[in-house]
């Protein structure tokens, strides 16, 4: 354990400045992530700098708060009531951008097993890869098809408790909403899905950095499979604070399953990445201490605190 912490400190000290860097590229992804939500607002007079400010804090409280993605969620809808007065918008916004982030996610961590797979097996994994994606996608819209046509059928033949039926009725109208969005508006969710997409690669392009930075070569798919497989695990264990021990756990695991093996890199890459979250847990604190204090002064001085 001993030589494994020397190394971790040896490792980290080569870095020095480059750290910003790190940085920096984090700042891109958070970027990435807020010009998705903003393309998935059926309005277009929020500035990316609020939605920015806002989605940033609220992936912070994610973070740490047991409720996970539950917390997050409703920081942001509780801070953007000043500036959207129908909460609908909000609440849709939320929930396209989020459905985008885990379909992104989801098709870049099947690039990532067909890649390791064809890796393993050769190409006709590929095929077989390409041939069982299409028939899932028919299967889907099969059951989406039978589902839509038959709906009204099944709720007449069962019965279900009314807390449950309307909770039911309110997903579906919402799930109508955004139907209706996602018709109206398809190029402003390409633009977002694309962005989502980006949001993804730019959290690779830092493990590649990282690595990098550590002295250790390796190329941008496999840097890909560890930051889908890091973050894959992470929101399994979603309900543990800050996710202790399981970002350090998966960190070791996905380079090991690259083959990156050496003496003390994975915690050296979790002490980084650990430091990266707390400088901007620290960033996110200062900036809502600051709002709070202005929005505190201007309702001081008379004006209407919903007007902040």
């Amino acid at each position: 354990m001993m030589t494994d912490v020397n190394s971790v400190f040896e490792q980290i000290s080569k870095i020095g400045f480059n750290f910003v860097y790190i940085l920096l590229i984090s700042l891109l992804a958070y970027l990435a992530g807020s010009i998705a939500w903003k393309h998935c607002f059926s309005i277009t007079e929020i500035p990316l700098t609020r939605l920015f400010y806002i989605r940033t804090i609220g992936e912070m409280i994610t973070l740490f708060n047991p409720t996970n993605i539950v917390a997050g969620e409703a920081y942001k809808h509780y801070s953007l009531k000043a500036y959207v007065r129908k909460t609908s918008i909000i609440l849709d916004s939320i929930l396209i951008s989020r459905s985008l982030m885990i379909l992104s996610q989801v098709l870049l961590s099947l690039v990532c097993l067909n890649y390791f797979m064809v890796l393993l097996f050769g190409n006709i994994v590929l095929i077989y890869g390409i041939a069982g994606f299409f028939l899932l996608l028919l299967l889907i819209i099969c059951i989406k098809m039978l589902a839509s046509k038959y709906s009204l059928r099944i709720k007449s033949f069962i019965s279900l408790p009314s807390k449950l039926s309307n909770a039911i009725d309110k997903l579906d109208k919402i799930l109508l909403r955004i139907k209706v969005q996602v018709k109206q508006n398809p190029r402003q969710i390409v633009k977002a899905f694309f962005w989502s997409l980006i949001h993804w690669i730019l959290g690779a392009l830092e493990i590649l950095l990282i690595l990098h930075l550590l002295g250790v070569s390796t190329g941008f798919m496999d840097a890909l499979i560890v930051d889908m497989g890091v973050v894959i695990m992470k929101s399994i264990a979603g309900f543990i604070p800050a996710q202790i021990g399981v970002e350090e756990l998966s960190n070791k695991m996905m380079l090991n399953v690259i083959g990156l093996q050496y003496a003390g890199l994975w915690l050296s890459v979790s002490v980084l990445r650990r430091a990266k979250q707390v400088i901007w847990i620290c960033i996110c604190f200062c900036a809502y201490s600051i709002m709070q204090f202005i929005k505190v002064k201007k309702y001081n001085n008379g004006d209407s605190l919903c007007n902040t």
